[in-house]
């Protein structure tokens, strides 16, 4: 049995494998890190993580035509377009815009503009590329004998659901077999378990297949087709040019503009199943998107069932910490679109002249504030419950990823999040850019498109009391 040696707030932490003893065989957490080597290839490769993919024209709309929606739950209001910090902001993008059209084929950017940056007055670091839905008004059929009614079906969070029409806003648009046929067969081949068939008799319509509606649903007959759209707008929170440099936000709107150009929003809502899948760590053998394992399907399907609406402050189960021993011993992780974001925004950045270093200190700067915010609704225990503490993360990556034994893996997490756990992020995106980050360096140090005072800025945005 290995031990595994952590520094933690100045204490020696000794971490073990053991999973139980003799007079105890429940099962145990798995440690924070587990031994394992991974050696990164850079270069080129057909299947590095790419900003646009044919097709997704269909779902991409301009907020010169289409409203934006922003995220359930936010009401605080927009700062005005034209505050010094959007300006700065909307600057901060275009840099990133063009900076990316040096780094990816002409064919990436057409059709496409530079995305519009709204900030939004909330002291949590957030960012989001936003999206909207479309609607088209014909009927949407299950089967025989299915109750119509004032109901829309749309592909939203995964599967398949039907809403009261006009509870979700949406933009009306011409409904044609040349405006839904293209609609059709982008969400055919954008995920697995639904089949939308498009008859032309006695009228156009759509039929849907067994596995568009749940069996704990009842099938209604639908007046509305409801699609999930990616837009040109990006949401920054004021906590975020608050806690972190212009260079930091550079990085964000970086990852944003990856969302926004992979139509990743649109995508997820329909289920695409490419957006997140398991793979193993330790074989993942080169900066291109990692193959998926088909030996750790089963085992991804059994931890999205135990962890799948899991309050962070439940006490886990037996069954929920056998999980994630077996998901440790396979150096199992997802990737996710949140990842290849990381990894295409990082290279945008890099190339923007924005130091990496500069990236990993506004990750450490959201792991503080993510455990001040947990702190205040009671939840103490590290989340993911197998993570590495901020301390020993920081320390471990100082070790170059290592101790005196060899190489080390952080820990996924639970994967409730697409993120995993921050250390995992953390990892990463250190190894991809150790690699070289698909080639991409700053030609020169990032400088300020506009020279903004950006501790004026932040000043300005203090909480009030402080």
């Amino acid at each position: 049995m290995r031990t595994l040696r952590r520094a933690g707030l100045g204490l020696a932490v000794l971490l073990t494998a053991a999973c139980g003893s003799e007079e105890d065989d429940a099962p145990s957490l798995p440690p924070a890190f587990k031994p394992g080597a991974w050696t990164l290839a850079s270069g080129e490769c057909a299947n590095a993580p790419s900003p646009r993919r044919p097709g997704d024209d269909v779902v991409y709309r301009s907020t010169d035509d289409f409203p934006v929606g922003l995220p359930q739950g936010i009401t605080s209001p927009l700062l005005a377009a034209d505050d010094p910090i959007v300006l700065a902001a909307q600057a901060d993008m275009d840099l990133v815009y063009e900076t990316a059209k040096t780094l990816f084929p002409p064919e990436t950017f057409e059709g496409r503009k530079t995305p519009k940056v709204l900030v939004i007055e909330d002291d949590r670091p957030g960012a989001f590329a936003l999206g909207g839905y479309s609607c088209f008004n014909l009927p949407v059929i299950f089967g025989e004998g299915a109750a119509p009614g004032a109901t829309t079906f749309g592909l939203v969070g995964g599967y398949g659901q039907y809403f009261q029409t006009g509870a979700l806003p949406c933009t009306i648009e011409p409904t044609t077999l040349e405006t839904v046929k293209p609609a059709i067969d982008w969400l055919n081949a954008n995920q697995t378990a639904c089949d939308l068939s498009l008859e032309t008799e006695p009228e156009l319509r759509i039929r849907l297949s067994s596995g568009c509606v749940s069996p704990l649903q009842t099938p209604f007959e639908a007046a509305q087709l409801l699609l999930s759209t990616t837009s040109d707008a990006v949401l920054i929170f004021s906590g975020r040019v608050r806690r972190h440099s212009e260079g930091n936000l550079v990085a964000t709107l970086s990852h944003e503009l990856a969302h926004v150009m992979a139509s990743d929003l649109a995508r997820g809502n329909a289920g695409d199943p490419t957006l997140s899948y398991p793979y193993r760590q330790d074989t993942r053998p080169s900066v291109c998107a990692p193959a998926p394992e088909p030996a750790l399907a089963d085992l991804d399907l059994r931890l999205k069932a135990e962890f799948s609406g899991r309050s962070l402050r439940a006490p886990l189960t037996d069954n929920a910490v056998a999980l994630l021993g077996e998901a440790a011993d396979a150096h199992m992780a997802r990737y996710t679109s949140e990842l290849a974001a990381d990894e295409i925004g990082d290279r945008i950045a890099s190339a923007a002249g924005v130091a990496f270093e500069e990236v990993i200190a506004g990750d450490f700067a959201d792991w503080q504030w993510q455990l001040e915010d947990w702190a205040r609704i009671g939840v103490s225990a590290p989340v993911p419950p197998t993570s590495a503490t901020l301390s020993q993360c920081m320390m471990t990556r100082v070790a170059g990823w290592a101790d005196e034994d060899g190489p080390l893996f952080p820990n996924a997490g639970d994967y409730r999040t697409p993120y995993q756990s921050f250390c995992f992020r953390i990892f990463n995106r250190d190894q991809i850019h150790r690699a070289g980050n698909y080639g991409a360096r700053a030609a020169k140090p990032f400088v300020s498109p506009t020279g903004a005072d950006w501790p004026a800025f932040q000043a300005r945005l203090r909480p009030a009391g402080t």
